[in-house]
């Protein structure tokens, strides 16, 4: 019988990070994203707002995915805080130019 590799179990402080990571980081992803796609979309604003709202729960749940798959808390937090503000810094001048 061969003697299998026990994983260790994760410090709790990686795991409260990966937890805060999956908690604040997902939802400014989630609503950042959500902003911007409702600058972008050509709907009229209710549609637009209410399809940019469905979309980002899916992508909430994926950030919760990676924030907990990600090689370490490190790398949750920034795959998940560049996306956001990408989205917002996308977000923010059309706004501006729209007037919102």
């Amino acid at each position: 019988m061969s003697k299998q590799k026990r994983s260790q179990p994760l410090p709790w402080k990686q795991v409260t990070s990966r937890v805060g990571a999956a908690a604040l980081g997902g939802y400014a992803l989630a609503y950042a994203f959500t902003a911007c796609l409702t600058l972008l979309l050509p709907l009229p604003k209710t549609e637009a707002i209410l399809t940019a709202a469905m979309l980002s729960f899916l992508l909430y749940a994926g950030a919760i995915i990676w924030a907990f798959a990600a090689a370490t808390p490190w790398r949750a937090w920034i795959g998940l805080l560049v996306p956001a503000g990408v989205f917002a810094a996308i977000a923010a001048p059309l706004a501006l130019a729209i007037g919102q």
